[in-house]
């Protein structure tokens, strides 16, 4: 319990409390980093309170160190964390609102400890195999963690049916996934953008076209290159699209096509 914290609860006793924390995933191999609590005998990512006038993400820092051992070399933010389900009732019932701003770290050095005076164990778990007991207010960001995590390792299925329904103009809401500076490079040596492709497709009747071909392949961790031919009215093109991994989903930022 931070200073802080402990001070208002002399002030309030019980009584619900708004309670800003930093929380840290810790990803590697597939695999996250729990630990499982002394207080609810519960799993849960390291985190914990902010202290007053301490940064966030030196909170995140602060907090995995002293929880797991482990020094963060690169945190990249996931999301923020609040809303009813985020309340919790401690086992000495306190209650607090949780408002989780929650970190993942891929990039970090260090021996994990093992338990703590507030954990006794600290294991690697799959993120396909996580424990059921996991801490009330860990769940909705790890579940999130999880659907994203799972949707980036199963790019290849996802983004060949986005492509398929994109070139077959059976997608209702295409500027979901475009992001805001998307650019296509047609093979009329058109440029267009965003605005003009959810324009084409706002009323565009679907196509018989078809994919052959189709491959992905790894440009960066959130970055992947889709390759493929397009066969429309005995029209061949040979085309290519970048997507990034943004907002916990799959958006396209480029494309071209060209004539074969």
């Amino acid at each position: 319990m931070s200073e802080y914290v402990r001070m208002m609860r002399e002030k309030i006793g019980h009584s619900p409390l708004l309670i800003c924390g930093a929380g840290v995933i810790v990803y590697k191999n597939g695999k996250v980093l729990l630990q499982k609590r002394k207080d609810n005998d519960c799993y849960g990512y390291p985190g914990g309170s902010m202290e007053l006038y301490e940064e966030v993400e030196q909170a995140a820092k602060r907090e995995l160190f002293e929880e797991t051992g482990l020094t963060a070399i690169k945190l990249e933010l996931f999301d923020i964390f609040s809303g009813e389900d985020m309340t919790y009732v401690l086992p000495n019932k306190d209650e607090v609102s949780n408002v989780d701003i929650v970190f993942v770290c891929t990039d970090f050095t260090g021996d994990v400890i093992t338990s703590t005076n507030e954990t006794t164990e600290c294991k690697w778990f799959s993120i396909e195999n996580l424990p059921e007991n996991i801490s009330p207010p860990n769940v909705r960001p790890l579940n999130s963690f999880v659907q994203a995590q799972l949707m980036k390792n199963n790019a290849y299925d996802i983004l060949l049916n986005l492509e398929t329904i994109i070139a077959k103009r059976e997608i209702s809401n295409i500027e979901d996934y475009l992001t805001d500076d998307f650019v296509e490079f047609c093979s009329s040596g058109e440029t267009v953008n965003k605005n003009d492709v959810v324009i084409s497709y706002k009323n565009a009747r679907p196509v018989n076209c078809t994919i052959q071909d189709f491959n992905i392949k790894y440009m960066a961790d959130n970055l992947v290159q889709a390759t493929y031919i397009s066969i429309l009215n005995d029209k061949r093109a040979r085309r290519t699209s970048l997507w990034k991994f943004n907002n916990k989903k799959w958006q396209m930022f480029f494309h071209q096509g060209t004539l074969i």
